[in-house]
């Protein structure tokens, strides 16, 4: 945790932080995107060198988090509360106009990414959810002919391996959380039969590579749960039947921050807390253990590598990578080593905004730990989990009593990764 930071470092009032990291499109891993509490940091050439893109030019408020998309040629997709800006060059973001009206709450592509989904909340004086598609890669989204009165969609998830397949998780008119689920690309939708009793927010995880039915889900826990976790705390779920019901896999002792998976069996979730870290099961979710004692703030696996985004340290880690076969993570940038914004004409929203904002963070991200007066209390934890990322946990798996609260009876026909 930061003392005293030097005037007016902090860019937006917010401690710095990589909140969620985007790799692709497709196999490539040459585009990079992490969202950060004081704006984006991007790669084009595969990690090598990464640039600051600040909110301003995506029209978002300081203190906003939003989500992000990678369309199938690299475009960036942010959504913001009054639609979806995007931006394939990165000096220009532009509007896509058919989206101007709702607020963008989540954001998931496929695999290639030309497939993404939008969670959409109407502006009305009762907002709706609604969700739209683009198969294009992001250039242009048709919303979805269903409309849910009351209902917000938090998350939302595709299927990598069957596109028309798509989940979202939120709140209904009730103020119960749900999972509804299409299977015909978002046209129609139908809630499944899970309940969750037993928590406070529930967030999609994501969806298996190869097995389109196996869903995992976030589930942050109320206050006084049975291993007397606090409310940050937070079980990872896994549910086999297309949503219809889940099982508890494994909890944190904190907020978790970051889920992903490979698809062969491992999986991996972490955490801020000191007690979480990261930790990885090898065995489809039956065990978890402690590989690493880092701050995780967000997890993306892809094309053989497992992304970590770590919390702000001066001269620190902002995100690592953790290759197949080598013994531990590496760093892949520090936040000192981000450079400023791209070289794009006055004209241009990058060029008129981004500079001013780049000068105060410059001056945070080379100060030294003595200059920032850093303590060893850790890192805050950000107010709410990203919508991409899982958790970190205590090792093994979490208490029965409380899998049993998730597996409860279906009552009505069915209806989010990494």
């Amino acid at each position: 945790m930061v003392g005293l930071l030097p005037a007016g470092a902090e860019a937006n009032g917010r401690f710095p932080s990589a909140q969620q990291v985007l790799v692709g499109p497709g196999r490539s891993a040459l585009t990079l995107v992490v969202r950060a509490t004081f704006g984006l940091v991007v790669s084009d050439d595969g990690g090598r060198s990464f640039q600051f893109l600040c909110e301003d030019v995506f029209e978002y408020p300081d203190g906003y988090d939003p989500p992000l998309g990678l369309g199938a040629e690299g475009g960036v997709l942010v959504g913001v509360p009054t639609g979806l800006l995007g931006t394939t060059g990165r000096c220009a973001p532009r509007r896509r106009p058919e989206l101007d009206g709702y607020g963008v709450v989540d954001l998931t592509q496929d695999g290639s990414g030309r497939r993404v989904y939008a969670s959409l909340l109407t502006r009305d004086a009762m907002p709706s959810a609604r969700v739209a598609r683009s198969d294009d890669g992001g250039e242009r989204f048709v919303p979805g002919p269903q409309v849910f009165p009351g209902v917000r969609f938090d998350t939302v998830d595709v299927a990598p391996s069957e596109p028309d397949r798509v989940y979202a998780a939120g709140t209904d008119e009730a103020g119960s959380l749900g999972v509804w689920r299409s299977e015909d690309g978002g046209q129609r939708w139908a809630r499944t039969a899970a309940r969750f009793g037993g928590a406070a927010q529930l967030f999609l995880a994501g969806v298996d590579p190869s097995r389109p039915a196996v869903v995992y889900a976030r589930a942050v826990l109320a206050e006084g749960t049975a291993d007397g976790g606090g409310p940050l705390a937070t079980a990872l779920l896994r549910s086999t039947d297309g949503g219809e019901s889940f099982r508890e896999l494994v909890r944190t002792h904190g907020p978790m921050r970051g889920f992903a998976l490979a698809g062969d069996g491992r999986l991996w979730v972490g955490g801020p807390d000191a007690r979480d870290g990261l930790l990885r099961s090898d065995d489809d979710g039956v065990g978890f253990r402690r590989v690493a004692p880092l701050p995780v703030q967000c997890l993306r696996w892809h094309a053989g590598a497992l992304y970590v985004c770590d919390a702000f340290r001066p001269r620190g880690a902002l995100l690592h990578r953790w290759v197949d076969g080598e013994a531990s993570a590496s760093v892949l940038v520090r936040y000192d080593q981000v450079t400023g914004p791209p070289r794009c004409a006055a004209s241009t929203p990058v060029g008129a905004l981004c500079d001013a904002r780049w000068a105060g963070l410059q001056r945070l991200f080379a100060a030294t730990p003595q200059d920032a007066a850093v303590t060893d209390a850790g890192p805050p934890a950000p107010p709410r989990p990203p919508s991409d990322c899982g958790c970190g946990a205590g090792a093994g798996r979490g208490p029965p009593a409380l899998a049993v609260a998730f597996i409860l009876r279906r009552r009505r026909r069915p209806r989010r990764g990494p």
